[in-house]
Formats: structure tokens, C-alpha cells, sequence
């Protein structure tokens, strides 16, 4: 039904409002150039041919070839049926046979398969209470689960291993980045200690070079005072040599 009213509703509709858009155009087009209308009918032909192939399957029901190209070409929600069918096109309906025969199949093979998973475990209520030796409590058989198969027991205990395994090896990890985290702290330690070692003795240094400097002024300025006192004695005794002289002189003239 979908496919007569796209054929007999539709396209006529398209037919005619195509028509009704090549008039105005031809009319519209005599007042502009020849090239100017060359190229206007040609990108016009490129546009329909284009359209064309891309909405071709809407009306001759032929395959779109993905879903995601029909989603994308649907529009104003008029053809969300199409893309709903599994891609497939109407012409070749024995596809969707074909297909809807193969997923009974899967079905039907996925529940033998779990049908043959639940027969692996023990039923402690079908066992014939005749061919067992001694008396079995009703309730510890309904509450106490039944023993697992000895095929069902070894991956079980390989991943109970292998999580322990995991465990310790995290605990290592911890263990192993707690020490390492304990070493730098170590390391940061003995660093300060080293450098407030250091500004300690440069302290020192400074002290004893500012004495050492102050003790080689002391020095010097005791030098200047030993060298000044021997030139103020040799004039003392020029003067008394020369007082002497005159007196000499004078006794001499007299």
C-alpha cells in the first residue's frame, strides 16, 4: 500500500511541481545571459541527476545498500518503514524469509546450549534414598549446596589463586612504594641536615675572616707606630747634637 501511494500520489505530484518549477525558470532565465543560462541549466541537470540516484530506492523499492544511508536520505518521517525492514528492498521479499529462518535457528542453538550448561549440576532430591548408605537430613541437603564437579573445581580454585596471587602482588606493590617513599624521606633528610651544616660553617668562615682582618689591621697599625718612633728619636738627638755644637761654638768665640 505504502509503495501505490508513492507511486500513484508522489511522484505525479513531484512530476507536476517539476514542470511548474522548469516554466518559471524558463521564463525567469530568458532575461539573463546565454552563458549565464548554460550554466544554470547545466548545474541544474547535475542537481537532478544527483537527487535521482540518491532517492531512486524511495520510489522503485531497490536496495539501499546500508541503514545508515537510508536514515540519512529519510525525511520528514514519511519513510521510516523502509528503513525498518532490514534493508531490504520490496521487489525480493524471500531474503526476509531467509533471514528470519536463520535467527529461529541461532535461537534454537542458544537454548540447547544453556539446556546443556544447567545438566552439569547435582540434584540431591532425585537421588534414590534407597541405593544411599546411612540416614540424610532433608534440611542440610536443601540448604547445604551440592558439591561441584571435579572438571568445575580446578577453574574455580586457578581463579581463587590467581586473585590471591593478584592480592599479593599488590601488597607488594604498597609495601614496595611505602619503603621507596621512606628512602626519599631519608634522603630529603640528610640533604637539610647537610646544607644547614654548610650555612653553619659559612657562618664561621665569615666570623673568622672578619677577626683575621681586624687582627691584620691591629698588625699594621702597630708596624706604622714601630717605624713612626725611631725617626722622632733621631731628631730629638739631632737637636741635642746641634745645641751641643752651638755651645761649642760659642765657648770658642768667647
Amino acid at each position: 500500500m505504502s509503495r501505490q501511494v508513492s507511486l500513484h500520489h508522489y511522484l505525479p505530484s513531484l512530476y507536476f511541481s517539476i514542470l511548474l518549477l522548469v516554466s518559471r525558470l524558463d521564463r525567469t532565465l530568458q532575461r539573463w545571459p546565454a552563458r549565464i543560462r548554460y550554466i544554470t541549466g547545466l548545474l541544474l541537470m547535475v542537481v537532478v541527476v544527483f537527487s535521482w540516484f540518491n532517492f531512486m530506492p524511495f520510489a522503485y523499492g531497490t536496495h539501499f545498500g546500508s541503514m545508515s544511508r537510508c536514515e540519512s536520505l529519510r525525511m520528514l518521517g514519511r519513510w521510516k518503514f523502509v528503513c525498518q525492514r532490514s534493508q531490504l528492498p520490496w521487489a525480493r521479499p524471500e531474503g526476509a524469509i531467509a533471514r528470519r529462518a536463520e535467527a529461529a535457528a541461532a535461537a534454537a542453538v542458544a537454548e540447547e546450549d544453556e539446556d546443556d550448561g544447567e545438566s552439569h549440576f547435582y540434584d540431591g532430591e532425585a537421588v534414590d534414598q534407597g541405593a544411599m548408605e546411612g540416614v540424610v537430613d532433608e534440611q542440610d541437603t536443601a540448604s547445604s549446596p551440592p558439591p561441584l564437579p571435579q572438571q568445575q573445581q580446578q577453574p574455580v580454585e586457578a581463579a581463587q589463586s590467581a586473585e590471591v596471587a593478584k592480592k599479593a602482588e599488590k601488597a607488594k606493590r604498597v609495601e614496595m612504594a611505602f619503603s621507596a617513599t621512606e628512602a626519599r624521606a631519608k634522603e630529603v633528610q640528610e640533604k637539610n641536615q647537610l646544607l644547614a651544616e654548610k650555612q653553619a660553617l659559612e657562618i664561621k668562615q665569615r666570623e673568622l675572616e672578619k677577626r683575621l682582618a681586624a687582627q691584620e689591621a691591629e698588625l699594621q697599625r702597630q708596624k706604622q707606630q714601630q717605624q713612626q718612633q725611631p725617626e722622632g728619636m733621631s731628631r730629638e738627638m739631632l737637636e741635642e747634637q746641634l745645641r751641643i755644637l752651638q755651645a761649642q761654638l760659642q765657648a770658642k768665640e768667647a
